[in-house]
């Protein structure tokens, strides 16, 4: 298609090139969101002010392409009626390659939310003006068979002579009036409403919404306006139909019925009956006939619900209506282009619809600007005779109403205003004054001025749906899925779609609003010209509001925060995992949204230090083992000092690995460094043999837990794409290792007992190089610790948080770490994301993706809150959901089953907060009864995470193998480390090298490992599959070093093939280390990390038993039969790992 590219000027804003047609001129620039920028620009012939908006990056996903084209042809299909903001061009740079789409709209200066929560009174004239636009241009909507979905005083567009107009058309679907079609390519979905003004009907039986949601959400904002707040101001899904049921009362059977799904109908059957409150007490300063409408608008049965045509004929608006000015759209708009799914095609869409579009609105301009020139004499004249019919009209107003004048109008408030100016204060210097013919309502008490005074700072700015404005018009499942099912009473439709989206509305939101692009038109820097009056139906002109003298400051804060993209979270969304799993899968893109910063870095570095104490330890007990069997004369004994540190590993795996999913990641971060240090300080001390090995075991139980630990932590907290960082780790490891042995080398060749001195003669005294290193080896270990607690701010993972039911405590966190990395303005997921996952889990039948993709969630979905129902009745808010459900079967036909699901949902809705089971039992029973509840508790998570392990087949699998593998690799690696320092030691003596040339081959054994962690980390970094390649090979190169290594007898040959077993060793470490804890699911990772480890330290328990009985007192031929050993064992870990599954990055990322 040829495209006539318009001459452009390039302007720089916020350090992007902003490239703008010629015709217009760089006003002002507004400000920046997720997906564009927005600046004010005056046409340089008419001179008329209007916003241009850049969409970025629509080509990058999907779902960005889907709504701008979307976008487009909305605001093309609506942009000729006075109450919708009107699209005046588009533009796009390169046909060919362009990734940004340049959309010029219509300039408003502020929103409904701006004026309403701005202080200032506000006439029944301004209320009558306002909903009657508002209806105006919903009849035009609704009559193209197009739902709004959305509307709220954000998207109302209000300027100086306050004229409204609707915005914000990224949640409208179409609707067919024959339930027997629906059109193609158009889907409903659960998310059709900010949750303030979400009608009952979308909560309770989300199939079978009308038109008449949208008229729900006009009586939502005409009560708004009338009392200056929200009428239903909801924390939650449950909790906003518990303010509707309060205010309406509870509906009669037959509307509940009708309404309801039968799940619906059993949750609200079991509340307390309530009474219906009757608007006058709300507002008592009301007018009647605004009431009156009020409560028309929002009658709970829709069936009940007055029409948008009828609502323009209500008393209330008499003085407004006209039927010449509430036209009806000419055409439908069809919705036949969303049956295109791809990106190139939907590109193609996008470019046909500029191209038309331009040639369009050209031809139209330059015809209007001929006739202009040419008839501006008798457009004068014009303009006069209007004058005077208008004043005629004025003095024949009809029903003898009081005639309004022109005032000084109501100002756009800028946010310090907001903040300081209070409602009842003197607004003389704003009006000129109240007129006897002016309809004028004072501020009403207790609704308005005074109700208003008493809002807090932060209610004052806060959007009722400011979170939600800040994606891009993204889509959410209904509050109440769980009550959702099969309705009667509504003509049947086309089964609706649910989106998993964001709908957030945190009080506790510290940013102000931060509208996404289209409410970034709603407040300008500009300051207006002076503003047209608007008429009403018999030419009175309502009071009109004119801007500030000084530059009205934005609301917004130029970033985008709120929730997830519907198609991001539902991408995650995966029927056949658990909630929890579904929820780590959000958490997984906000921390991706996020990226690596200065938080993640030192966690990596902290979780280092615990891979570099885990063998800076273990090494030490190979490099001291020849000094401590001289001075206290054990023998071959002093293998058992390995032993005993082994021993301690194994425990200390086995608790930690345990206890980081029971009691959290944080405690077990800071303990297993605490504990090896102060038994570490000690070691030095005693002269007895038996001491020793319980101080080494004491060592191994709190070095035992650093790798299962570290490695879930670094998993749990880094992004996907830097995982390769997990297997870097293992950098740390060899690190460790030189450490130690550069510490060995300084201190014990000077310090210790000769070869020619005879064992059991060696004094302490003589001897006292083996206990300087193991002080400096504690004092080191202590200063990891003080790292860990005292510096940096180490925040429990979000994981572990949503295992245990803290979906707050979880958004907290990763609030703390974007606040920490410098990124808040990234931060979308909210507790609202994991409420609706709950919402699936709890008995939903159907997730749909947008735009066509069906995903069936069918089966069982009970949760595993009903196993230990029996442990305690004061459930959680969320118990039943986040405490290991069964997964889905997707395929399977069997019916939902949900325990007790009416029983949980009043538990979730008369929580205050996010109280534990275990919380109230200390409360009410004391710190016993606490104390067995906690153990208990304790003893069955722990006992079901282990279980777990094998809790399928695949898992199953999984779990077995790497036990296997886990068992050879340590027993190899044990073997390795213990006896070769002695082999080597042996071999040294034979061909006289001397103490000192022996540690100092072992830096030059060890330090090459270094090598292999970062060739681990470029392997990691490759697919699944080529990290199970490496995983074989790296192991198999493990058993052929250790057979080599029994073949060779010089010294030279020794280091080489030593170092070269240390270097696959370490390679094979580093992949295993990192492939462990990302097999796993989060709620068992720990579990499943610390297992493996335990059963590996088992195998290093066994081997120097083992391998003393080959060893012996040394010699050639003991010594090869040891490293034989090893190599055999080992050579059994690459056939185990080749029967691991091959799984793809994406599943084991979801997890």
């Amino acid at each position: 298609m040829s495209y006539a590219a318009p001459q452009r000027v390039a302007y720089n804003v916020s350090g992007q090139t902003f490239l703008v047609d010629s015709s217009y001129e760089l006003s002002k620039e507004l400000g920046q969101g997720a997906y564009g920028c927005v600046i004010a620009a005056v046409h340089k012939q008419t001179g008329e002010s209007l916003a241009i908006k850049r969409l970025n990056g629509v080509f990058l996903k999907k779902i960005l392409t889907k709504r701008a084209l979307r976008e487009i042809k909305l605001l093309r299909h609506f942009r000729r009626h006075k109450n919708i903001t009107c699209l005046y061009d588009l533009d796009i740079i390169d046909p060919e390659t362009f990734n940004e789409v340049y959309l010029y709209e219509e300039l408003m200066e502020a929103d409904l939310h701006a004026i309403i929560r701005s202080g200032q009174p506000l006439s029944d004239a301004h209320f009558q003006s306002f909903i009657y636009q508002t209806l105006c241009g919903l009849r035009y909507i609704h009559s193209a068979s197009v739902l709004h979905r959305d509307l709220k005083p954000g998207n109302l567009l209000v300027n100086a002579d306050c004229e409204l107009k609707i915005c914000d058309f990224g949640l409208a679907r179409g609707f067919e009036t024959d339930p027997g079609m629906n059109q193609s390519g158009s889907f409903m979905t659960e998310y059709v409403a900010t949750r303030w003004y979400r009608a009952p009907e979308i909560m309770l039986s989300h199939q079978n919404y009308t038109t008449a949601i949208d008229i729900w959400s006009v009586g939502c904002i005409l009560a708004e306006l009338l009392g200056r707040r929200p009428l239903f101001k909801g924390r939650d899904y449950v909790d906003q139909l518990n303010q509707i049921l309060k205010v309406l009362g509870t509906p009669s059977e037959a509307t509940l019925r009708r309404v309801g799904s039968p799940r619906a109908q059993e949750y609200i059957r079991t509340l307390e009956p309530s009474p219906r409150v009757p608007f006058e007490r709300l507002f008592p300063d009301a007018n009647p006939l605004a009431l009156d409408l009020l409560s028309r608008m929002l009658a709970f049965d829709p069936s009940e619900r007055i029409s948008c045509e009828d609502a323009l004929q209500h008393p209330y608006l008499s003085v407004w209506h006209d039927p010449t000015d509430e036209p009806t759209c000419p055409t439908k708009f069809d919705f036949g282009f969303e049956a295109v799914n791809d990106v190139p095609g939907m590109k193609a869409l996008i470019l046909e619809e500029v191209h038309s579009f331009r040639t369009e609105v050209r031809a139209q301009f330059q015809a209007d600007l001929h006739a202009q020139q040419q008839q501006q004499q008798q457009q004068a004249a014009m303009a006069a005779a209007a004058a005077e019919a208008a004043a005629a009209q004025q003095q024949q107003r009809p029903g003898g109403l009081p005639q309004p004048r022109r005032q000084e109008s109501l100002p756009i408030p800028t946010r310090a205003e907001i903040r300081k100016t209070s409602p009842g204060e003197d607004h003389a210097n704003v009006l000129l004054g109240a007129s006897n013919a002016l309809v004028h309502q004072k501020p009403q008490d207790g609704v308005g001025a005074e109700a208003a005074d008493q809002m807090t700072d932060q209610e004052m700015l806060e959007s009722p749906s400011a979170a939600f404005e800040r994606e891009l018009a993204a889509e959410e499942v209904i509050g109440l899925q769980d009550l959702a099912g099969p309705s009667s009473g509504y003509p049947p439709q086309t089964k609706p779609k649910q989106r998993l989206g964001n709908d957030s509305d945190d009080d506790e939101q510290e940013d102000e609003d931060n509208h996404e692009l289209d409410s970034l038109l709603r407040s300008s820097k500009l300051t207006m010209s002076a503003p047209n009056t608007t008429s009403q139906s018999d030419g009175t002109r309502l009071p009109g509001v004119v801007t500030h003298s000084q530059p009205i400051t934005p609301r917004w804060g130029g970033s985008r925060t709120g929730g997830q993209d519907d198609e991001e979270a539902l991408a995650s969304y995966d029927p056949s995992r658990t909630a929890i799993e579904n929820k780590v899968a959000l958490v997984t893109l906000e921390l991706d949204k996020q990226g690596f910063g200065r938080y993640q870095l030192c966690v990596w570095i902290l979780a280092g230090f615990g891979y570099m104490l885990d063998l800076m330890w273990a090494q030490a007990y190979g490099l001291v083992a020849s000094p401590i069997q001289k001075e206290l004369n054990v023998g071959a004994d002093v293998a058992n000092l390995s032993t005993a540190f082994s021993t301690g590993l194994t425990v200390g795996a086995f608790a930690f690995g345990i206890a980081v999913d029971v009691f959290g990641r944080k405690p077990a971060f800071y303990a297993s460094c605490l504990i090896s240090s102060c038994f570490g300080l000690v070691f030095a001390a005693p002269s007895n043999f038996d001491a020793l090995c319980f101080l080494a075991a004491m060592i191994g139980f709190g070095i035992g837990g650093n790798i299962p630990v570290d490695g879930t932590i670094v998993v749990e907290t880094i992004p996907t794409q830097q995982r390769w960082l997990v297997a870097l780790l293992s950098t740390f490891q060899p690190l460790g290792v030189v450490l130690c042995t550069l510490l060995a080398y300084a201190f014990i060749p000077s310090r210790t007992c000769g070869p020619d001195v005879p064992a059991g003669e060696c004094t302490k005294s003589a001897n006292f190089g083996w206990r300087t290193l193991m002080l400096v080896m504690g004092a080191i270990t202590l200063c990891v610790f003080f790292a860990r607690f005292f510096i940096f701010d180490f925040h429990e993972t979000p994981q572990f948080l949503l295992s245990v039911g803290d979906d707050e405590g979880a958004i907290k966190v990763l609030k703390a770490i974007a606040k920490q990395n410098r990124k808040e303005e990234v931060m979308t997921l909210t507790v609202e994301d994991f409420q609706r996952i709950d919402a699936l889990a709890l008995g939903t039948d159907t997730v749909a993706s947008v735009d066509g993709e069906v995903i069936r969630a069918e089966g069982d979905h009970s949760g595993a809150g009903d196993a230990d129902s029996d442990t305690d009745d004061a459930l959680t808010k969320r118990s039943a959901l986040e405490s290991g459900s069964k997964r889905h079967k997707p395929d399977s036909g069997a019916p939902i089953k949900v325990a007790a699901p009416i029983r949980r949902l009043q538990a979730a809705s008369a929580s205050k907060g996010p109280a534990t089971s275990a919380l109230a039992v200390r409360q009410e029973k004391g710190f016993v009864a606490f104390a067995l509840y906690h153990l208990k508790s304790t003893f069955f998570r722990s006992t079901a995470g282990l279980l777990t392990l094998f809790g399928n087949a695949r898992l199953a699998r999984v779990s077995s193998v790497l036990f296997l593998v886990y068992f050879c690799d340590f027993f190899a690696f044990s073997i390795a480390g213990f006896f070769l320092p002695l082999i080597l030691a042996d071999k040294g003596g034979e061909t006289n090298h001397s103490i000192r040339e022996t540690y100092a081959s072992y830096i030059a054994i060890y330090a090459p490992g270094l090598t292999a962690t970062l060739l681990a980390g470029a392997l990691y970094s490759l697919n699944r599959r080529a990290q199970l390649l490496s995983l074989i090979f790296s192991s198999a190169l493990m058993a052929v070093s250790l057979f080599l290594y029994a073949a060779v007898d010089t010294w030279a040959s020794s280091i080489g093939l030593n170092a070269l077993e240390y270097w696959s060793q370490s390679l094979f470490n580093a992949l295993l280390y990192a492939y462990t804890p990302i097999t796993y699911p989060s709620t068992i990772r720990g579990t499943g990390s610390g297992t493996c480890s335990t059963v590996g330290r088992i195998a290093s328990i066994v081997a120097p038993i083992a391998g003393k009985r080959l060893y012996g007192d040394g010699g050639p031929t003991n010594a090869q039969n040891t490293v034989y050993l090893a190599g055999g064992i080992m050579l059994v870990t690459p056939i185990a790992l080749a029967m691991l599954p091959w799984e793809t990055r994406k599943r084991v990322q979801a997890l």
